[in-house]
């Protein structure tokens, strides 16, 4: 789709001009900041998985390991455990070479002791803590998995699985931190629906959808969901990757400047020489305990004493009974010497920055936060592979719609540089049935290697008529008569000017409509012209219905005079395949209209893909007199996405003067059984595929429009695709709203943002949907200015004229034609 049109120009409105208030260009902030997402989601995305896996590894290590270390408990001997003086003194014994640096006792009789010592090499790696049976000193190993564990710590923290720091692994996982961050403030403005506080669209998965709409679903929904536990995670996390974020970070919430070792900034030393420090005298460390066991009588549940260098006071950490976690510590410092607290700073009454800082790992584990908390960071990092897979999911899928926007048949790629010069095959096509057949057409000449070329007829010019000397066009022709939009500006602008050809030779394919009285009219209309301009026709127009067997066209025959290859070599058309006839369900019981049947297709034991805007054909059954039909098929517009597992359809019952049922219509909701086999072929129709993710989309339809429409919303029911607003229009609100569940379900997820009703037959007065487009011109015009797509489906005879000549008076002429010129106006009509 081209977006060469300035989509920031002025608009007239109402024989006014009205600047829009915010303009679309080409590259919104909107786009620019999905582009970011998907590219750091891309580069960050294995990364993070892998710290999800190890994070959520190591949120119940503690646990873990205890439940299987046997060495945690022991058998209670002496009447009362050793004095951690002579605790700590046969651990030396133990390990003389062994540098102590706190020992842990608990409260329960029954519990190890815990004493840590300095990992050797001191790598930056987590000290061992070794378990201590405090009844007679003797060590009893480290917990069960303690090496893992710490394996799995250090991967999750710096990538590397030595348990040492790692300066690479640590810029990384602290560069991944900020992208989490940025991936869940972006996410949340990119699916922030225009009604914020319509809640279900915020927490409401439908797992109803199958693929990309799933896959998109979860990702946005659940993205929500954690949001703010990501953000919390990933700002504590970056404590451990740079020194000056630690910094930082404490300055703000502490104003305290920290040094490299982690204290305030050093003082100046004193002149005065300082006597030397005693070392701990005997005894030291049990008048230490018996302060802390005299300050909480009988609220102690254990007590981590770090050994301090000689003759600084004893630091000590004490987790009281009523603490809420296991990290919610009270910090004492008490004289060695007296047993006297000299410093006492409780858990309880820090200060919140004081309490953040000292609490970055119960944050960023969630321990801080209960077991509620500490389960919900604990599914989040669980998350994060998931969000990898289905970012990247979306992201090869949207790469692969991409890369078959324009694609061409299979030679195309295979052709040799000495390939013979070939015609220019252009097409005019309205529901993709000209184009398809002119891809064809390019796939036979390239298959015996000569170099023919494809482009619509909304890129031929005069000067490219000039230059060219050997065309073939592919035109169709919708309702009476009409030229395909895409048609229009050549139609208008070329096809109104005299022109020399005389250098030209052509060929014509004119696609029509048998039951319109004006058939082929567009094909027979180019045909004259480019006779009266003085081209040669290299045969005679072929002029075919466009429901016929296009296997059979005398055009073939006509291209294989000209040196394309024969019927079925490199043919990229697809066949026809069984489908089962799943269901099928009147929508407007009650209604002074035809019958409409919404019916649900699903294929026979093969795999099937399409996008919005396709059409699916359907080879009819006998009519009701058992009479078979030499053109059989039907045509009719998907309703359903790719996701869903089956094609529906939004069928209205047609009958003849004799009353009797249409061949198609007929066939599908009345003559075949449900569970009958129906032939059906989907047809690429890319001039009503969507437009790109995120620009907003205005859809217009009327009765069994409503398919090709619905198609759309549901595709674009994910967080990135767009603001979306639809006019829909029908006889009464009571018996013809059709899909009326489906839309308001998707008007309640924050989907579908405007929705206009025009119910002709509700009032005195008959209202149409361009009436309502007229009456809301305004926000109309606001949405184009903001480069809106519009997507017109529905009945070619009434309604799209109507809001095609509205959409003229509020915009003016000259600037619709730009929108069908930049494929910002598009129609599937019939």
């Amino acid at each position: 789709m081209s977006d060469h049109v300035q989509e920031n120009a002025a608009i007239p409105l109402a024989g006014r001009t009205r600047a829009p208030a915010r303009a679309a260009t080409g590259l919104s902030v909107r786009r620019v900041i999905l582009r970011v997402h998907w590219l750091l989601g891309i580069s960050a995305g294995l990364v993070l998985a892998f710290m999800g896996v190890t994070g959520a590894m190591m949120a119940f290590e503690d646990e873990i390991m205890e439940a299987l270390s046997p060495q945690a408990r022991v058998e209670i001997g002496t009447p009362m455990p050793l004095s951690p003086d002579v605790l700590l003194a046969r651990v030396g014994e133990q390990l003389p070479q062994a540098k102590i640096l706190s020992l842990q006792v608990e409260n329960e009789p029954d519990r190890a002791y815990t004493v840590t010592i300095r990992r050797q090499p001191a790598d930056g790696g987590r000290n061992p803590r070794i378990y201590l049976n405090p009844y007679d000193g003797t060590l009893r190993g480290e917990a069960t998995g303690a090496e893992f564990f710490g394996r799995v710590r250090s991967l999750h923290r710096y990538l590397t699985a030595s348990g040492a720091t790692n300066d690479i692994g640590r810029h990384v996982t602290g560069i991944c931190a900020i992208a989490v961050v940025f991936f869940a403030l972006s996410g949340l403005y990119l699916r922030w629906p225009n009604r914020p506080l319509a809640w279900r669209s915020w927490v409401r998965i439908d797992l109803s959808l199958r693929g990309r709409a799933l896959y998109r679903s979860l990702h946005s929904v659940i993205g929500s969901w954690l949001a703010l536990i990501y953000v919390v995670s990933a700002l504590s996390g970056l404590w451990w990757s740079w020194d000056w974020y630690r910094g930082a970070v404490t300055w703000l919430l502490t104003a305290k400047i920290e040094t490299a070792e982690g204290s305030k900034a050093a003082t100046p030393k004193s002149a005065t020489a300082k006597p030397a420090a005693q070392p701990l005298q005997p005894d030291s460390l049990s008048r230490v305990l018996a302060a802390v066991k005299n300050r909480y009588a009988g609220r102690l549940e254990s007590v981590v004493i770090l050994i301090p260098a000689a003759g600084k006071p004893v630091r000590v950490r004490v987790l009281p009974t009523n603490a809420g976690h296991g990290r919610a510590l009270d910090d004492l410092q008490i004289d060695a010497q007296s047993g006297r607290i000299v410093r006492e700073q409780l858990y309880e009454n820090l200060a919140l920055g004081d309490w953040i800082k000292g609490n970055m790992d119960p944050i960023h584990t969630g321990i801080a936060f209960g077991p509620a908390g500490r389960a919900a960071v604990f599914l989040a990092a669980l998350g994060l592979p998931m969000f990898a897979a289905t970012g990247l999911l979306l992201y090869v899928d949207r790469r692969r719609k991409r890369s078959t926007v324009a694609d061409v048949p299979p030679s195309v790629s295979r052709l040799q540089d000495n390939a013979k010069p070939g015609p220019l095959i252009v097409y005019a096509s309205q529901t993709g049935g000209a184009e398809a057949l002119a891809r064809q057409s390019v796939g036979r000449f390239q298959q015996n290697g000569i170099a023919a070329r494809l482009l619509p007829i909304a890129e031929l010019d005069a000067d490219r008529l000039q230059r060219e000397g050997w065309i073939l066009l592919v035109a169709s022709t919708y309702g009476d008569g009409h030229a395909p939009d895409s048609a229009r500006l050549f139609q208008s602008r070329v096809m109104g000017s005299n022109l020399s050809l005389m250098h030209l030779r052509y060929g014509l394919l004119a696609l029509g409509d048998l039951r319109h009285n004006d058939f082929c009219a567009f094909g027979r209309r180019l045909d004259n012209w480019l006779t009266a301009c003085g081209a040669r026709s290299d045969f005679a127009r072929v002029d075919i219905d466009s429901h016929a067997n296009p296997d059979a066209l005398p055009w073939w025959d006509n291209l294989r005079k000209q040196g394309a290859a024969d019927f079925g070599t490199g043919e990229p058309r697809k066949r026809f395949t069984s489908w089962r006839l799943d269901s099928r369900e009147r929508l407007n019981d009650g209604s002074i209209g035809a019958a409409v049947f919404r019916v649900r297709l699903v294929p026979h034991g093969h795999a099937a893909s399409w996008e919005p805007g396709d059409i699916a054909e359907i080879l009819a059954g006998p009519s009701e007199d058992g009479e078979k039909s030499s053109s059989p098929m039907r045509e009719y517009s998907i309703a359903s996405i790719a996701a869903d597992g089956a094609i529906t359809l939004i069928v209205r019952q047609v009958s003849g003067t004799d009353g009797k049922l249409g061949l198609g219509s007929g066939w599908l909701t009345a003559h075949a059984s449900i569970g009958s086999d129906i032939s059906l072929r989907i047809r690429r129709n890319a001039a009503f595929h969507p437009p790109e993710i995120g620009r907003p989309m205005i859809l217009i339809g009327n009765g069994t429009g409503i398919a090709g429409l619905h198609a759309h919303l549901r595709y674009r029911a994910g967080d990135a695709a767009g603001e979306n607003w639809l006019f829909f229009g029908e006889r009464n609100r009571a018996c013809d709203f059709l899909l009326e569940d489906e839309l308001q379900a998707l008007r309640s997820s924050g989907a579908l943002q405007r929705l206009s009703m025009a119910f002709s037959r509700d009032q005195r007065d008959r209202i149409y949907v361009q009436d309502r487009i007229r009456e809301e011109a305004e926000e109309f015009c606001h949405w184009v200015a903001r480069g809106a797509a519009i997507y017109v489906c529905g009945s070619s005879d009434t309604m799209a004229p109507a809001v095609d000549a509205t959409l003229r008076d509020i915009l003016s002429a000259g600037y619709v034609d730009e929108l069908i010129a930049s494929g910002r106006y598009r129609r599937d009509i019939y």
